[in-house]
């Protein structure tokens, strides 16, 4: 995938991930380490080469090791976009949809596929009690942060089951291609 030959591997990519996405918290190794599912000594090592790269402000504190984004770094804003619209995409739909009302979430379409324009927007499905006009108010500033119109399929739980039961050619669709999953998962397919 283009973004492992611009920002290096999955490690370092979910790395980059937390620290871009907010730049002015400072995370723990530890932290990045639980947070990542990491082992923590890929951590360690993929954090030495971005404090290397001054991507990453390092402060100690004893033998505590703090690290936040460099936002003065020139490639800060190019870094933070890269990893806006690919590793933290799902983050921030989910920290912007919450969980109330909200059963699963998954991106589809163009983004999803790794194959966006300029111009793409979010493809988001969005399954639960939570109503179109919630969803929207919910979306705002993802979308302002992502870049990127975000347009939200809202289904209830009973509709999407009926789509499937039917078998629905959008849904079909939709569920053959590539999702990024934001919140939950899709359910198994009653026999």
């Amino acid at each position: 995938m283009t973004t492992n030959l611009l920002l290096g591997p999955a490690a370092r990519r979910a790395i980059l991930a937390r620290t871009f996405l907010d730049p002015s918290r400072e995370y723990h190794v530890r932290e990045l380490v639980r947070q990542t599912g990491l082992a923590p000594r890929t951590v360690h090592q993929e954090v030495e080469k971005l404090v290397r790269a001054d991507l990453l402000f390092e402060r100690r504190d004893g033998n505590r090791r703090y690290l936040r984004a460099n936002e003065r770094h020139p490639l800060f804003r190019p870094v933070r976009e890269i990893v806006l619209k690919t590793d933290g995409l799902a983050d921030v739909l989910r920290d912007a949809l919450g969980s109330e009302g909200v059963e699963f979430a998954l991106v589809y379409g163009s983004i999803a596929a790794a194959t966006p324009t300029a111009g793409s927007d979010i493809d988001l499905l969005v399954v639960g009690s939570l109503g179109l006009r919630e969803a929207v108010r919910r979306l705002g500033a993802a979308q302002d942060t992502l870049g990127r119109e975000i347009n939200p399929n809202v289904w209830t739980r009973p509709e999407f089951d009926r789509r499937r039961r039917e078998a629905d050619a959008f849904l079909a669709r939709l569920l053959d291609g590539p999702t990024i999953q934001v919140i939950g998962r899709i359910p198994a397919t009653e026999v």
